[in-house]
C-alpha cells in the first residue's frame, strides 16, 4: 500500500519560489505568516527579502531584530537602509516631531532651526490650529511624514501618546532619528539608530542633526 501523498508546506514552497526570483505570491504568504505568528523570525526575514517597498523591508528587519538582537548580518542590513540618501528621501516626505508636552520648549526651538533651512518639519504646537481636531491632524501627519524626530526623555518614554506615535512609525518601517534631550535610559524604546546627543552641547547636537539631514549650516547658526 502506497503512503498518502504529503502536502507541501506553503512557506517552504514560498521560500523556494522566492529564491528563484518570484516575489508577489511568496510575499503575500510571508505577510500572512507574520500576521499569524509575529514571533516567526524566519518569516520576517523572508518578508524583508521579498518586500515590495523600502519601508516594508525596514519594518520586517526591525521586527526580526527585536526577536534576535544579536543577528549582526540583519543589523547591518538594517543600518544600510539608513544612508544619507535614505534619510534625505524620507525627510522630503515630511518630518514628524514626536515629543512630550513637558519638553515643548526644546522641541519647538529645534524645529524652528530646521524650518529656517526649509526642511518640511511638522510639530503640533506650530501646525495645529486651536479649533482643529488635534487627533485627526496628528494622525494625518503620522501617515504622511517619512521621518520622525523623537525627542527622548523620561516623560516621553512613559507617555502613552508618544509611545503610540513611535510604535506606529516603527511598525510602518519609517525612519526614526532619536534626539537625546535629557539624561534617561532609552533601552525600553528598542531603537536601532544611534542617539543624537543634545544634552551637553546644543550646538554640537544641532550640527550633527543638520549633517544627517543634508542641511548646510550658515554663518551665524546657533
Amino acid at each position: 500500500m502506497e503512503p498518502p501523498p504529503t502536502t507541501p508546506n506553503p512557506l517552504e514552497t514560498a521560500k523556494a519560489h522566492a529564491t528563484l526570483g518570484e516575489r508577489t505570491e511568496p510575499r503575500n504568504l510571508f505577510r500572512n505568516a507574520v500576521n499569524s505568528d509575529p514571533k516567526d523570525y524566519r518569516a520576517w526575514l523572508w518578508l524583508a527579502y521579498t518586500a515590495e517597498t523600502q519601508e516594508e523591508k525596514r519594518a520586517a528587519l526591525y521586527q526580526a531584530l527585536k526577536l534576535n538582537p544579536t543577528a549582526e548580518k540583519v543589523r547591518g542590513e538594517f543600518k544600510r537602509m539608513h544612508t544619507p540618501a535614505h534619510l534625505n528621501n524620507a525627510a522630503a516626505r515630511g518630518v514628524f516631531t514626536c515629543y512630550h508636552p513637558s519638553d515643548d520648549m526644546f522641541a519647538i526651538e529645534m524645529v524652528e532651526r530646521l524650518k529656517e533651512r526649509q526642511l518640511p518639519v511638522w510639530i503640533d504646537a506650530l501646525e495645529v490650529a486651536a479649533d482643529a481636531d488635534w487627533r485627526a491632524e496628528v494622525k494625518a501627519a503620522l501617515a504622511r511624514c517619512g521621518m520622525m524626530l523623537l525627542v527622548v526623555s523620561e516623560a516621553m518614554i512613559g507617555g502613552q501618546e508618544t509611545r503610540a506615535e513611535l510604535d506606529y512609525f516603527l511598525s510602518k518601517g519609517k525612519i526614526v532619528l532619536p534626539i537625546l534631550y535629557k539624561d534617561c535610559d532609552p533601552t525600553p524604546l528598542t531603537l536601532m539608530h544611534s542617539m543624537i546627543d543634545f544634552r551637553k552641547d546644543y550646538k554640537s547636537g544641532l550640527r550633527l542633526l543638520f549633517a544627517l539631514l543634508g542641511i548646510t549650516r550658515q554663518v551665524g547658526d546657533r
